[in-house]
This record gives C-alpha cells, sequence and structure tokens, in this order.
C-alpha cells in the first residue's frame, strides 16, 4: 500500500466509525405491517391541557430519608466526583492539583471538602457537614504511606472508596448471638400441600 493509500484509509477511519456509532442511535425498524399511530382526534381543541399523570401511592410507614443520611450522601457524592474531576486533571496534566478553579470542582449541596495533603503520586481529602458536627467522610488515590481515617470512629477505606463516620450498627451480647445461633440450627417443618 502506498503512503497516499494510507493516508486515505486513515482519513476514511473516523468516518467509517463514526457511521457505526450512528447507526445503533437510529430508532428500531417497525415489523412489516405494523402501522404509525392514530392521529389525535381532529375534533378534540388544540389548547386542551394533558391530562395529569396519576398520583403515586403513599406509603404507610414515613419514608423520609433522615437528615445526616442525607449528609453522608452529599459528602461521599462529592467525594465521588473529586475523585473523577482529579484522575480527569491527572491524566491532562500528569499531576495533581488543590486548585479548585483548575478542576472546575464545587462540593454538592452544604458538604465542605478540603485536601489533606497532595503530592505528585496522590493525594487525600476530606468531606465534612454542617448537619454532621465531629463526623467526616476520607477518601485518597495512588501512593500512601497510611490511609487517612475518619475523625469520629477512625475508620479507613480502600483507594478511591470514601470512608465515614456512619454510626455502627449495635453489638449483639452473647445472649443474642446464642439465640440466633440455635434459631438458624433448629430444621423447620414444611406442610405437606
Amino acid at each position: 500500500m502506498t503512503s497516499s493509500g494510507v493516508r486515505r484509509a486513515l482519513r476514511a477511519a473516523p468516518i467509517l466509525l463514526l457511521l457505526l456509532a450512528c447507526d445503533k442511535l437510529l430508532p428500531n425498524a417497525r415489523p412489516a405491517g405494523q402501522s404509525l399511530p392514530a392521529p389525535p382526534d381532529a375534533s378534540a381543541p388544540v389548547d386542551t391541557p394533558a391530562p395529569p399523570p396519576p398520583a403515586k401511592p403513599v406509603r404507610s410507614r414515613d419514608t423520609t430519608p433522615n437528615a445526616e443520611a442525607l449528609a453522608f450522601d452529599q459528602i461521599r457524592r462529592s467525594l465521588r466526583r473529586l475523585v473523577s474531576v482529579e484522575q480527569t486533571f491527572y491524566a491532562e496534566n500528569g499531576t495533581y492539583t488543590e486548585d479548585y478553579g483548575r478542576l472546575r470542582y464545587q462540593a454538592d449541596g452544604r458538604a465542605e471538602v478540603r485536601f489533606l495533603w497532595l503530592t505528585r503520586e496522590g493525594w487525600a481529602a476530606s468531606g465534612t457537614h454542617p448537619a454532621l458536627p465531629g463526623r467526616d467522610c476520607v477518601i485518597w488515590i495512588g501512593r500512601v504511606n497510611a490511609p487517612p481515617t475518619s475523625l469520629k470512629y477512625i475508620r479507613s477505606g480502600q483507594e478511591g472508596v470514601p470512608a465515614c463516620d456512619v454510626s455502627p450498627a449495635p453489638r449483639r451480647s452473647d445472649a443474642d448471638r446464642c439465640r440466633l445461633s440455635r434459631a438458624r440450627s433448629i430444621p423447620r417443618r414444611r406442610s405437606a400441600m
């Protein structure tokens, strides 16, 4: 293949990829014999508002999430977005930055995010919320001597995963554990049908 042939092939490759990608965006063809939907009734007034959507059923118990869970969700979401924008910045520039303006980053809601440390090899950040005094979430990326820990329960997570001071599950007493193990060991009878 000559050099001009190679050039033509290289110019044609993006066009072929575009055509293949656009093929997936087109709606599926209708099966044979299927007609278009019937046109709207011509006798109906043009400016009639559409009927309201049906109301969602109301659950019997209270389903509103509490403020603590919402605050932790805002912090986690903010920290995950920080990972995303930092990794993008690193891919483009070969280094990390703590400049939120260069990252075009802003924390969600009332969450506040600050860097604990930042080096060429990695970084760590902490997220707090005014509704959660004394508690936070931490996250880290890259090489670290020791992963950062949260304030209250001293939790540390895996790389790129927020670790938060969510209240721990209540511990079971020995009596509860014994009762649970007995309940699991008792065979259940099946009723004949």
